[in-house]
C-alpha cells in the first residue's frame, strides 16, 4: 500500500514539474518575442528619425542589431516546431526520439538567447555612437 501511495505522489510531483516547465518555456519564448519585436521597432524608428544619423561607421553595428533581433524571432519559430515534434514523439511512445527533439529545442533556445544578446549589444553600440 505504501509503495502505491509513494508512486502516486511521485507521479503527481512529476506532473507538477512538467506543468511548471511548460509554463516557464512559454514565458521564455514570449519574452524573447516581446524584446526582439520591440527592438526591431526601435531599430526601424532610428532609421526613420530625423534627429539621429546612422552613418557608415555605426551602420555595421546597426545591421548586426537588426539581424540579431530578426534571427532571434526566426529561431523562436524553429524552437516551437522542434518542441511540437518532441511532444508528438512523446505521445507516440518514442522516448528516445522525444529526448533528441528536446535537446534540439534546448540548443535552439540557447542560440536565440545568443542572437538576442548580440542584437542588444549592437544596438547599444549604435545608440552610443549616435550620441
Amino acid at each position: 500500500m505504501g509503495k502505491k501511495k509513494n508512486k502516486k505522489v511521485l507521479e503527481q510531483y512529476h506532473h507538477g514539474i512538467r506543468t511548471y516547465r511548460e509554463k516557464a518555456s512559454d514565458l521564455f519564448e514570449r519574452q524573447l518575442v516581446y524584446i526582439s519585436g520591440g527592438a526591431i521597432a526601435l531599430c526601424l524608428g532610428l532609421l526613420q528619425s530625423e534627429d539621429t544619423y546612422i552613418y557608415e561607421g555605426n551602420m555595421l553595428a546597426f545591421k548586426w542589431a537588426l539581424g540579431g533581433f530578426i534571427f532571434t524571432l526566426l529561431l523562436n519559430l524553429v524552437s516551437h516546431q522542434t518542441s511540437i515534434k518532441s511532444m508528438d514523439s512523446e505521445l507516440d511512445g518514442e522516448d528516445c526520439k522525444s529526448q533528441n527533439w528536446d535537446k534540439a529545442t534546448s540548443y535552439i533556445n540557447y542560440a536565440s538567447m545568443l542572437t538576442l544578446v548580440i542584437g542588444l549589444v549592437s544596438i547599444f553600440i549604435t545608440v552610443i555612437q549616435i550620441q
